[in-house]
């Protein structure tokens, strides 16, 4: 592993959103038992047989699947699912319905990490900081979730990749706006994320410094993307800026 870029070097950090400053995988899983719920009895008032836990396995699957390939609208997520479980058509104001009652979930169940205020606070005041997230398709609103958690206190520039951009992350350009943003050379960046393929593959695609959250066990020795840093808590970054 690299050391940490010198820290005089570095002017601007830009920060990923979900599971990176907030948690949020909570939230889109109870969203998830939710939809799960509504398309149970929409299945099954057409007398199709399953359970809620085929539904969440589907569900699953179909998100994994859609979100690789940088497919973001929940209503096309919500299609899929039905059409695998009963090769139904299903009306629009239905898939809307469920991304609505979604994403108000997500809302409500998530929060930012107890060491989020902190530490950005303590950085607010050494760099330029940007927030670079992805958009939650047409039928979600990003911005909406980030302001319910008070992102504007440390971020006056926020990114949403995929509205703001033609392309969400890895793509190159989505960094850069980024930097362009902030009036501030790639190379001068650190950006700081938890995912492997969108945040740090991206940032290195970018000429960037790559500092990898471990929300979860990812493994990093068999990846193309390699971060030049790996930490646990966002309060390591006081020891690394």
């Amino acid at each position: 592993m690299k050391k940490t870029r010198n820290k005089f070097k570095v002017r601007a950090i830009l920060f990923d959103f979900d599971d990176t400053i907030a948690r949020t995988r909570q939230g889109k899983n109870v969203g998830k038992t939710f939809v799960a719920l509504h398309i149970l009895n929409y299945l099954k008032k057409r007398g199709i047989k399953t359970n809620k836990k085929r539904i969440l396995e589907e569900i699953s699957k179909t998100s994994s699947m859609l979100d690789s390939k940088g497919v973001y609208d929940r209503n096309q997520w919500w299609k899929e699912v039905i059409k695998k479980l009963g090769n139904l058509s299903v009306s629009t104001k239905f898939l809307k319905k469920l991304t609505d009652i979604y994403w108000e979930k997500v809302r409500k169940h998530s929060s930012l990490y107890k060491d989020t205020e902190e530490v950005l606070n303590y950085l607010k005041k050494r760099y330029k900081l940007v927030l670079i997230t992805d958009t939650d398709g047409p039928s979600g609103n990003k911005k909406k979730r980030l302001k319910s958690l008070g992102t504007g206190k440390w971020f006056k520039n926020i990114l949403v990749a995929g509205e703001e951009t033609t392309a969400t992350k890895p793509a190159k350009e989505v960094f850069l706006k980024a930097a362009q943003k902030l009036g501030v050379e790639a190379e001068k960046c650190a950006v700081v994320g938890n995912e492997l393929y969108q945040d740090i593959y991206g940032a290195k695609n970018a000429g960037m410094y790559a500092i990898l959250i471990r929300r979860r066990n990812i493994k990093t020795s068999n990846s193309k993307a390699k971060p030049d840093r790996v930490i646990n808590t966002l309060k390591e970054l006081k020891r690394i800026f």
